[in-house]
């Protein structure tokens, strides 16, 4: 699943290597929040058999990938960003949680970033006033870290099996863009849930940490939306005066 917004070029570089991935049973769908035409006409050139969702406007990226998963006949549900590309053996790399029975409820890939040549996040640390940052960022791509359970997925490229999605009703779409991914893990965790990274599942994210000022005001409202949703009563009470 991917949600789109003005990514064809980003999909132009994702897609074809994500096709090479697929199984027969797989689906492919794609929820578009674009104003206009220009990633439709390009996710119909690439993956003219893919479901394509029209959201009719930005409803944001937690509520158009409900919309996906809403759609979704699989057991699993990958969350992929549009300017992820899966590297080779991606396809059979990432269902290993589930086909080996490991039991996690939630899990990502690792996620390189400058051209694959450096670490952009191997799960992402999360302090108790909120912030959660990409773990491993900037570090040199040495050979692969183990299998492991880690403190939150990041959205790049999280899985979730269908019945811990429905359980844990997907997203919060309050988020809107950034943060939900964090959320999403650690209310998996507190349900006594384990979330995983899989670094044998490998996409190159064309990642840039600035951003707009918008960017950061979602992020700043996101982390107070986190906290004060997802925390349990007593250590809210614990970490606010902090």
């Amino acid at each position: 699943m991917i949600v789109t917004y003005d990514s064809a070029t980003e999909l132009r570089r994702s897609v074809p290597a994500l096709l090479d991935e697929l199984g027969g049973n797989d689906e492919l769908i794609f929820v578009d929040n674009s104003p206009g035409e220009e990633t439709a006409l390009a996710i119909k050139g690439l993956a003219p058999e893919a479901h394509l969702i029209r959201s009719g406007g930005n409803v944001g990226f937690a509520r158009a990938s409900n919309l996906g998963a809403e759609a979704a006949g699989g057991d699993l549900i990958v969350c992929l960003n549009p300017d992820a590309k899966p590297l080779p053996g991606f396809g059979v790399a990432i269902r290993r949680p589930a086909t080996e029975g490991r039991g996690w409820d939630a899990w990502m890939a690792l996620v390189l970033c400058d051209h694959g040549n450096a670490v952009n996040s191997r799960g992402n640390p999360v302090h108790f006033t909120g912030f959660s940052w990409a773990g491993g960022h900037g570090e040199p791509v040495r050979g692969l870290i183990d299998p492991g359970e880690i403190p939150a997925a990041s959205g790049a490229c999280m899985v979730v099996p269908r019945d811990v999605w429905n359980r844990h009703s997907g997203f919060a779409e309050q988020f809107f863009l950034y943060c939900e991914d964090t959320d999403l893990s650690l209310r998996i965790r507190l349900d006594g849930g384990v979330v995983g990274i899989e670094p044998a599942a490998v996409v190159d994210h064309q990642y840039e940490f600035g951003g707009r000022p918008e960017k950061w005001r979602w992020l700043e409202r996101n982390r107070w939306a986190f906290v004060i949703r997802t925390y349990p009563t007593t250590v809210l009470a614990a970490a606010l005066p902090i």
